[in-house]
């Protein structure tokens, strides 16, 4: 085929060739001055882009943020809060608690008081629109606006030039991780589980009595502190997503996390704002009843089917039927298993309020909630939960006041407990007199000497050594007549140390002293059978030569 596609290049005539030639040059030259274009509008775009996004930032937070504006919740800009990575003006900063898309969590304490704060840090080029600052203006607002000991209280709020700085209390760890470190199945007792629900609805009906919707109830945003093991006290935390409603206002927003949204949010055009708490309430009693296994096997895919209405209808129900199998076969309490079945109705029209919620048996024994449900008894309950809520904001008034009081950076006064008093000594025994020491002698200790580091094995000779001078032993008991074996052996008998020190001889030398050992063994037997003068002057004939 290259071949053909050759032949028939070759016959094109040149002029022609040549034109096509041209064309194809321009045409490159074209799109080459269109890539240009493209890259100088891209950047255009860019600077453009930068300029109505700085815009658009200095819109929000600095003209917005105002008492007479939209954002009203908000303090203005504060030039004079120095601020650093370990600390923000009477705050230092600590670890990273938490980190989401737009802010950072982390641990702090205030340096005046000695409290332990929260501080949730929100750069604000990443929350640039105005939707992300209304939802931070709902935080500071509601969470003011309720006063609750059951609702994580805002301590301050700092406005910087880059940064907003929302500083919360201090109320333990999420829920979620303290469940997964307490229990190794996830399964949460009942008795634990009924005293953070109730504690849980105690703050929605706080919420609810202000006007306010959380909208986003879930365990992460549930902060427990934990006393010998145990869940002592329950704070709701995140009103981001909360917002104000008034009797009979309806919803229409779709907000909340997968698992913990009704399904009225996805199946209807609109819905009952202070139903969406009840359903979200019911979704953390039964995460903390059924356990984290059933929860995200059987409950939660149901949630992860909203674009499609049909289909989630269906995986609801199919949800619901298995919520009802595993009701009859658990074995817990009546009265869980009934609010588990009110708080999750599927029609909100027949869904209680979180008013009714409060009154359920098995949440009705915290205090809170028992004094609110004997007041709703008697149709005051809008003046109970206010009268409740006022006495919450005296005492938080009160500790801020006995702080305040307390001398600058140190923590208020402690009261010293007063030591118990001391038994009375009793009196010692008198101590022994001991026994005179008998003086021993003293004990002679072993002499240290030193050694004199062995030669290496290719230098010495240990072996012929020890031979000759055993041999040479043996030939001083000689007679009269073994004279010359006695000489041989004496040679043989030489310090084991001295022939170690001397290099290896040479062959000649070897073959010599070789000839000598010989000449002491035949002086020995020689001993024996009365030869010993012929054998000893042969072990004469060839003495060790010293090696050059």
């Amino acid at each position: 085929m290259r071949h053909n596609r050759r032949r028939a290049i070759a016959n094109i005539p040149l002029p022609e060739l040549q034109d096509a030639y041209l064309d194809v040059v321009d045409y490159s030259e074209s799109l080459q001055r269109r890539c240009a274009e493209l890259a100088d509008n891209v950047r255009v775009l860019r600077q453009k882009y930068a300029s109505a996004k700085a815009e658009n930032a200095d819109l929000i937070w600095n003209r917005l943020v105002r008492p007479d504006m939209v954002l009203s919740g908000l303090p203005a800009v504060d030039d004079g809060v120095a601020e650093s990575d370990g600390f923000l003006g009477p705050y230092a900063v600590g670890a990273t608690l938490g980190v989401g898309s737009s802010a950072v969590v982390r641990e702090g304490r205030d340096r005046r008081t000695g409290e332990r704060v929260a501080l949730k840090i929100v750069d604000k080029s990443r929350a640039a629109r105005y939707k992300a600052a209304k939802r931070l203006n709902n935080e500071v607002a509601h969470t003011r606006a309720v006063e609750h000991p059951n609702v994580a209280r805002l301590v301050d709020v700092v406005h910087t030039r880059t940064r907003l700085y929302l500083v919360l209390e201090h109320g333990g760890r999420d829920l979620y991780g303290h469940v997964g470190d307490a229990y190794a199945d996830f399964v949460c007792p009942e008795p634990a589980a009924r005293h953070v629900v109730s504690q849980l609805v105690a703050a929605c009906t706080a919420l609810a009595a202000s006007g306010v919707v959380h909208h986003d109830i879930k365990s992460e945003n549930v902060l427990v502190t934990a006393q010998d093991g145990r869940v002592a006290d329950v704070r709701l935390t995140d009103l981001g997503m909360s917002d104000r409603y008034a009797a009979g206002d309806r919803g229409t927003a779709f907000c909340g996390s997968p698992g913990f949204f009704p399904p009225e949010m996805v199946t209807a055009p609109d819905y009952d704002p202070f139903k969406v708490d009840v359903w979200s309430v019911g979704c953390v009693a039964l995460e903390l009843l059924l356990g984290r296994q059933w929860f995200s096997d059987r409950w939660l895919p149901a949630s992860k089917l909203t674009g499609d209405r049909p289909e989630f209808a269906e995986a609801l129900a199919l949800a619901l039927a298995d919520l009802g199998d595993a009701l009859r076969e658990s074995t817990l309490p009546a009265e869980a298993k009934g609010f588990l079945e009110r708080a999750l109705t599927e029609d909100p029209a027949d869904r209680p309020t979180i008013e009714d919620l409060a009154g359920h048996p098995w949440v009705a024994r915290h205090p809170h909630l028992r004094r609110l449900s004997r007041a709703g008894s008697h149709g005051d309950l809008a003046a109970a939960a206010a009268a409740i809520q006022a006495e919450a904001k005296a005492a938080i008034q009160a500790d801020a006041d006995a702080a305040a009081a307390a001398p600058a950076g140190r923590p208020g006064p402690t009261p010293t407990p007063t030591p118990p008093p001391r038994r009375p000594a009793t009196p010692r025994r008198p101590a022994t007199p001991r026994r005179p020491a008998t003086p021993r002698p003293p004990t002679p200790r072993p002499s240290r000497r030193r050694r004199t580091p062995s030669p290496p094995a290719s230098a010495t000779r240990p072996v012929r050594c020890a031979r000759g001078a055993r041999d040479g032993r043996r030939r001083r008991g000689a007679g009269p007549r073994g004279a010359a074996g006695r000489a041989a052996g004496d040679r043989g008998a030489r310090p084991v140390l001295e022939m170690a020190r001397r290099p290896a001889a040479p062959p000649a030398a070897r073959r010599g002293r070789a000839r000598a050992l010989r000449g002491g063994d035949a002086a020995l037997r020689g001993r024996r059978r009365g030869r010993g003068d012929a054998a000893g002057r042969r072990g004469e004939l060839a003495p060790s030569t010293p090696s050059r």
